[in-house]
């Protein structure tokens, strides 16, 4: 499999959005953009969040190079996919045209803000767009990056934590000591995570 860990790229999805280019057939262009709903914990003091982790998902997950082996994974999966293991709706000839003629990578354009920008909740943060035949797939790949919500939510977090120490030490330590600030805070989670990409 192309996917990372052994995984058939064509499940990196929810299953729904395959049926998007049948539902949009005519369209010439689509969009679909990311962003976060609420602050982190319905903190009511500071509403804004870190936009962090969609570096390592476009590399991990993303830029995969699709093969037609890959369709042919996909093709069997949502051949049995709907109710009663009848077929689902999957845009093989699309998938098809694009390992062809785009060298196998996904037809579809990432405009996001830069790793670690500071945002307040509905600002998009990323936006997904697909022109002319490959509008119908631009959700395809929608849900692997939604899952920036993670790391953002663990950024956001530490910036919280290193802004109490900030607050704290200015009114603790000597001047000649700030530069012992950066080094405050540590993170030991690494043993306690369900995976790596939890850490």
């Amino acid at each position: 499999m192309s996917g990372p860990f052994g995984l058939p790229l064509a499940l990196l999805t929810d299953s729904y959005k395959a049926s998007h280019a049948a539902v949009f057939p005519s369209a010439l262009s689509a969009t679909a953009y990311a962003e976060f709903r609420q602050p982190f914990n319905n903190d009511p003091s500071d509403h804004r969040m870190v936009f962090y982790g969609l570096q390592y998902i476009i590399t991990t997950y993303v830029s995969r190079v699709w093969t037609d082996t890959d369709v042919d994974t996909a093709k069997a999966f949502f051949s049995t996919h709907n109710a009663g293991h009848s077929a689902f709706p999957f845009p093989e000839t699309l998938f098809r045209k694009f390992v062809r003629e785009n060298n196998g990578h996904f037809p579809i354009r990432i405009y996001a803000m830069r790793e670690g920008s500071v945002v307040y909740p509905h600002t998009p943060v990323m936006q997904i767009s697909a022109r002319d035949e490959y509008a119908g797939l631009v959700t395809y790949l929608e849900s692997v990056l939604l899952m920036t919500w993670y790391p953002s939510a663990v950024a956001t977090l530490s910036r919280k934590a290193h802004t109490r120490i900030k607050e704290r030490y200015s009114q603790s330590v000597d001047e000649s000591a700030m530069w012992t600030l950066e080094s405050r805070m540590h993170d030991f989670g690494f043993r306690a995570c369900t995976c790596v990409e939890q850490s």
